[in-house]
């Protein structure tokens, strides 16, 4: 039995399109490496990340944060579906 869909679907699903403002902006920081940049200089800042630091990636994709946490601490797991 299909559910209806929610109010924000229609929006999401919208602005993730293929041609969708989320997705252009994505496509492009991915493309040159920056949003993964950014995402280290934001937990860098916020978070005390040491070789014992135990981290957890939820919704990692294929890997591109994980792999970099992975060289501040060995103990990085990423789940993704």
């Amino acid at each position: 039995m299909k559910q209806p869909p929610r109010t924000w679907e229609p929006v999401w699903k919208e602005r993730v399109s293929q041609n969708g403002l989320i997705s252009r902006a994505g496509r492009i920081l991915a493309s040159r490496g920056d949003l993964q940049k950014l995402v280290m200089q934001i937990l860098r800042r916020n978070f005390r990340i040491t070789e014992n630091s135990r981290i957890l990636e939820v919704g990692c994709g294929s890997g591109p944060v994980a792999g970099m946490l992975s060289r501040l601490t060995p103990m990085v797991t990423g789940v993704d579906v």
